[in-house]
């Protein structure tokens, strides 16, 4: 997305300064893309910081008004677009099942998206799963 913003604005919005983009990723986590183990997701976070995004760890959103976002650390962030792709928690339905359950809720798995104590005849959608064999 930082990317697109940057392109679009040196090619179609010449009257837009690109230095009033401003990308921010806020993530409750002390890092991004947990689920791709954290090696890739420590070089991830250095990429999308190298690519000018601003990284806020440990940190929610916790409110958003038209101008403005409010974090959990009580820092308001002004905005005039906001892009929230957030959600990660695990549905009550998936917390609730007898087996044993990894980060964020979300079922443990073999590589064949598999769990020991579920019917082999499951097969477990992998946004709710999380593969120890891929630590």
């Amino acid at each position: 997305m930082n990317h697109f913003l940057h392109d679009a604005v040196r090619n179609f919005y010449k009257n837009i300064d690109s230095k009033n983009i401003r990308v921010i990723i806020v993530s409750a986590r002390n890092g991004i893309l947990p689920e791709v183990g954290e090696e890739l997701g420590e070089f991830a976070l250095q990429y999308v910081r190298k690519s000018g995004i601003e990284v806020i760890t440990n940190t929610k959103a916790v409110d958003a008004g038209e101008d403005h976002v409010l974090l959990s650390d009580n820092t308001i962030i002004p905005c005039a677009t906001l892009v929230w792709a957030g959600g990660v928690i695990v549905d009550p339905l998936i917390s609730s099942l007898k087996c044993e359950h990894g980060g964020s809720g979300r079922v443990v798995v073999d590589q064949l998206s598999q769990t020991q104590r579920i019917s082999q005849h499951i097969c477990a959608w992998r946004l709710c799963t999380f593969d120890r064999s891929s630590q």
